[in-house]
């Protein structure tokens, strides 16, 4: 059988969530087909580069990848659906664990 990771030289874990989180968002927030290999690129430059920060004493790697794909992608999602009121929120330095959590809750919340 052929690998179906187009990512050469790419953890098969991180290709399989990338595809399957940009495939998620396809009919949702606006999204098409069309948009699915832009959305797949750009989660995987963000996680590629957040991958040095990663350390196996506070998470498993998979954990840490799908982490990095799920808050990429709510930022994504702030982006194209800004909150009323979200600019009156304290910095994230500021934010409660709770407020910190609930922005990365989005994806829950999308039309269509």
């Amino acid at each position: 059988m052929v690998s179906q990771n187009s990512y050469d030289g790419i953890d098969k874990y991180a290709a399989d969530l990338i595809r399957h989180k940009a495939r998620q968002l396809v009919g949702k927030a606006g999204f098409t087909e069309d948009d699915r290999p832009d959305l797949e690129q750009e989660l995987m430059i963000d996680l590629l580069q957040r991958m040095r920060h990663f350390n196996p004493a506070k998470a498993k790697k998979t954990t840490f990848m799908a982490r990095i794909v799920e808050r990429h992608i709510s930022t994504i999602l702030e982006a194209r659906f800004p909150m009323p009121g979200l600019a009156a929120l304290p910095n994230l330095a500021q934010r409660t664990p709770r407020q910190r959590r609930r922005r990365h809750h989005r994806a829950d919340r999308l039309p269509g």
